[in-house]
């Protein structure tokens, strides 16, 4: 079953690269993997499609925390699941505190990254879904507004307001 979802996978492990590739494609996902921190970012840089990004803590060069970070910045919408086999309350505290939503521990079951790839397109759909809903109430009560101005000039000059506010813009005509 194919689906839409990419994930990008980051460990400078081979074995844990492959094992990764391989389970979630038998999932039906395109997967992408990189063997460092700047590899991943290079990828998500040049392909911001990217939904989820399992990454490792220990790695050289740039830690899987550091990277989480800089990953947000280029791709504010990924969602980054931290790997390590070197679990602590501190990493574990500082991935969150970078914006990792789960954090799977090193040797890891079939079923334990099955469970966080679910978790996670799960909170992916329900944000996009919560941003659509925002839009469409936002439109509402647009329309409402609209419905009930009778004068040309008021209804312009609302419709300028909100082309406005919705675009961010300090000035228009």
């Amino acid at each position: 079953m194919a689906r839409n979802e990419k994930i990008l996978v980051v460990d400078d492990e081979d074995v844990i690269r492959e094992l990764m590739i391989e389970i979630l494609s038998d999932d039906g996902f395109e997967v992408e993997s990189a063997p460092n921190a700047m590899a991943a970012l290079d990828i998500l840089q040049r392909d911001g499609s990217f939904v989820l990004m399992f990454t490792d803590i220990m790695m050289p060069e740039m830690d899987g925390i550091a990277l989480v970070r800089e990953a947000r910045k280029v791709s504010p919408e990924l969602i980054p699941i931290v790997m390590t086999g070197f679990a602590t309350l501190e990493t574990a505290r500082a991935a969150v505190k970078e914006g990792a939503y789960d954090y799977v521990l090193k040797p890891f079951s079939l079923s334990e990254i099955k469970l966080a790839v679910t978790n996670a397109l799960e909170r992916y759909r329900l944000v996009n879904e919560n941003a659509r809903l925002k839009e469409v109430t936002e439109l509402f009560k647009i329309s409402e507004k609209i419905a009930t101005i009778r004068d040309e000039r008021e209804l312009l000059d609302f419709v300028l307001r909100a082309a406005l506010e919705r675009v961010e813009a300090a000035r228009g005509s």
